[in-house]
């Protein structure tokens, strides 16, 4: 039977989780996601790759979280504030992470393996879009429900084709992810079709 952690041993392991997630981070931002290595955050960080793997089994799986970890924000409801105007306020924010953070080069480079490795795509569609989709979905379902978009498009669907544009964009040319490539793109999912 194991020990339970005592108080001072739990913020010792978050503090070291932290570092690396922090150090993954960095890491990636320098070298790319491809060259960052497992030896080389736990280099960094002082830490074994045994610690590293008892949290995560694999690269992606470290760098789904470090992801997660650089692009969480407060999308706190603005009072007043339409759908649309919601969604370009959470758009531009993900758009300034992702050039402020590795957060775009991980998202890149996760991309990118996911095509040859299976586990790596899983681990993409469980992280990453189906934790997050309903940053998307809950203002696409209340702008359906007050009226402001037409109630005939799917949020799943829309949510879906809004990120596949972003990425798209992020992959190709990550310098035009801008306000107004947000008010494009939103127009085209959502407000094409409009009653």
């Amino acid at each position: 039977m194991s020990k339970s952690k005592t108080p001072s041993e739990l913020r010792r392991s978050r503090l070291k989780h932290e570092r690396i997630v922090s150090a993954a981070a960095g890491i990636a931002g320098s070298v790319g996601y491809q060259a960052a290595t497992i030896e080389g955050i736990a280099s960094a960080t002082g830490v074994g790759k045994q610690t590293i793997y008892r949290w995560w089994p694999s690269k992606a799986e470290l760098y789904v979280e470090t992801y997660r970890h650089l692009v969480a924000f407060d999308v706190t409801n603005v009072a007043g504030a339409t759908c649309f105007e919601q969604l370009h306020l959470f758009l531009c924010e993900l758009f300034c992470r992702y050039k402020s953070t590795a957060a775009g080069v991980i998202l890149v480079g996760l991309v990118a393996e996911s095509v040859h490795n299976e586990r790596v795509a899983v681990a993409i569609e469980q992280g990453l879009f189906l934790e997050r989709s309903h940053l998307l979905t809950d203002p696409i379902e209340e702008g359906i429900a007050n009226g402001e978009i037409d109630g005939h498009i799917d949020p799943v669907w829309a949510a879906e084709v809004i990120i596949a544009i972003i990425w798209k964009r992020l992959i190709t040319s990550p310098d035009k992810l801008n306000p107004e490539f947000s008010r494009r793109i939103l127009k085209s999912a959502l407000w094409s079709h409009q009653k």
